[in-house]
């Protein structure tokens, strides 16, 4: 069963709450203030809540009109210029992981249902999904050092403008921030790749649960084929037996009809004969007697 999701209010509140407490907004703070929730589901919700909160304002700095000069303005234009850079490789980099989020949470629903089917699988998917938790948690880390780094950019910027001509300590600065964005790309690169291969595995594992499945639904159906086919035997042994039941109790009776047909004969010569000899027997003493007599 699909866990139920939490509200894009909930996490607007924590996100809140969290930054009145001059804490950062993670995802794992969101997740520890409120008590559960996926990570992807906090990720999306609060993408919309930081596109929704409006930007800061950051005032102009206070300088002597002998310094606001042309290295000003060169200052400022390089300044906006990285930001706008970092603004929008970070702009990219969030599209880029809301889709991959939206497809993670898809992938977790499905591990979800498919770790009810087949027990001997459940481990492995959770596992792929906490390499995803893991994955995305990097991602979220990545995404706060870079926040904090247009930050830093901003203050060093500001710092250059009231200091007394520091342009090359500045350009220097600006080369730092260049080269940690581009690692810090790079560490969302191999992320985003660890993350790629998390789901081909459990693409291969959701290939391995569907031909279990289909083949223990061929089993079954052998089974049920073996089941119906012995039932069949059974049953035409079973009429074979009673017919032949039949044919024996029909002889049976049969050859008891005989045997009394032949006693009843054999009772009858018995009776003939003992008629025959009683008439000789009398035939003989009436001779006997007529003999004497004569």
């Amino acid at each position: 069963m699909a866990r139920e999701g939490i509200s894009f209010e909930q996490v607007s509140a924590a996100a809140e709450a969290l930054i009145a407490e001059g804490q950062s907004p993670t995802i794992r703070a969101i997740r520890d203030r409120i008590g559960t929730g996926s990570p992807n589901t906090i990720h999306q919700h609060l993408g919309r809540w930081r596109a929704a909160r409006p930007a800061p304002q950051s005032q102009a700095p206070q300088l002597p009109d002998e310094l606001t000069g042309a290295l000003t303005q060169a200052l400022e234009r390089a300044a906006a210029r990285a930001r706008a850079e970092i603004e929008q490789r970070l702009a990219d980099s969030l599209a880029e992981n809301d889709d991959l989020a939206a497809s993670g949470e898809a992938l977790e629903a499905e591990r979800d249902e498919l770790a009810g089917q087949v027990e001997g699988l459940r481990s492995e998917l959770e596992h792929q999904g906490g390499e995803l938790s893991a994955a995305q948690k990097s991602i979220t880390e990545l995404e706060a050092e870079l926040v904090r780094e247009r930050a830093s950019a901003e203050a060093a910027r500001l710092e250059a403008a009231k200091s007394e001509l520091k342009a090359e300590a500045h350009v220097e600065r600006l080369a730092d921030l260049g080269r940690e964005v581009s690692e810090l790309r790079s560490s969302v690169e191999r992320e985003r790749a660890t993350k790629a291969q998390a789901e081909q595995r459990a693409a291969v594992l959701e290939s391995q649960l569907q031909s279990a499945h289909d083949a223990l639904q061929a089993a079954e159906k052998r089974a049920e084929a073996r089941e119906q086919a012995a039932e069949a035997r059974s049953e035409k042994r079973s009429q074979e037996a009673e017919q032949r039941a039949l044919a024996a109790a029909k002889a049976a009776r049969e050859a008891q009809a005989a045997a009394a047909a032949a006693e009843a004969r054999a009772n009858a010569e018995k009776c003939a004969r003992e008629a025959a000899e009683a008439r000789a027997e009398k035939a003989l003493t009436a001779a006997l007697a007529r003999s004497k007599e004569h």
